[in-house]
């Protein structure tokens, strides 16, 4: 008995030394800090999700791009947004936004108590909502949403194969309202050098006709080179005919 709790102890010491604060079945979640300690990135499966900085400037720049010009958090709309995030991450897509509700759903339980305790170290706030579940799950309800975020993709390594699919994508842009957006955040190449960002950029598009993909940040001209890719659609009549 005293093995086990000293291996215990030299266990959950070595993982805190390291950052390491979840090693369940579905992912590995480290928290580091960076920027000489003005920020921590929260990383999950060898991959870099969610970012928190005392300097807005040094936060992802896919992030403050959604909330600046998506969900636009600093206008009060007449009628609140209902905004659906996939793929919850750190709880980070707008953090700040007291007014619209968000629906963070992942299939991660722990990455809520997780966030809260040691990565935004502040709990959610009451028009912020996490749903574990399957991704596609909940987009097999009646509910419809003002926004869809899909930031599933952004594991460098792996890419979860039932949430690039046309009938993936037929369910979320069913699951829009008139008018309303959906965003996917996908890492991916810039220029096409690989088969993935052909395949999933063809896909995309003939799901919905009238999608733009903007490339956010860190661009090179290498063929191995990978940045953030937002593909947004809007649910216009025109194209739903």
């Amino acid at each position: 008995l005293m093995f086990l709790v000293a291996y215990f102890l030299v266990d959950q010491n070595y993982k805190k030394e390291k950052g390491i604060y979840s090693d369940k079945v579905y992912s590995t979640m480290i928290i580091n800090s960076l920027d000489e300690g003005k920020s921590k990135i929260l990383s999950i499966n060898n991959s870099s999700s969610a970012k928190v900085s005392s300097d807005p400037s040094l936060r992802f720049p896919y992030v403050k791009y959604i909330e600046d010009r998506i969900i636009n958090i600093d206008s009060k709309a007449e009628k609140k947004k209902d905004i659906l995030v996939l793929g919850a991450g750190g709880f980070t897509i707008g953090h700040s936004d007291l007014y619209n509700n968000y629906y963070f759903v992942d299939i991660d339980k722990e990455l809520k108590s997780v966030s809260e305790k040691y990565f935004l170290q502040k709990s959610l706030p009451k028009n912020q909502q996490f749903i574990h579940q399957a991704a596609r799950n909940i987009l097999n309800r009646d509910k419809k949403y003002d926004i869809i975020i899909i930031d599933a993709y952004t594991n460098k390594n792996t890419v979860p194969y039932q949430l690039v699919t046309r009938e993936f994508f037929k369910q979320v842009k069913d699951s829009l309202h008139k008018d309303a957006i959906a965003v996917f955040n996908i890492l991916t190449s810039p220029n096409f050098s690989n088969k993935f960002s052909v395949r999933v950029d063809n896909t995309l598009r003939s799901v919905f006709s009238n999608i733009i993909r903007e490339i956010i940040a860190g661009y090179s001209s290498e063929d191995d080179a990978i940045t953030n890719i937002l593909y947004i659609y809007k649910n216009i009549d025109s194209d739903n005919k």
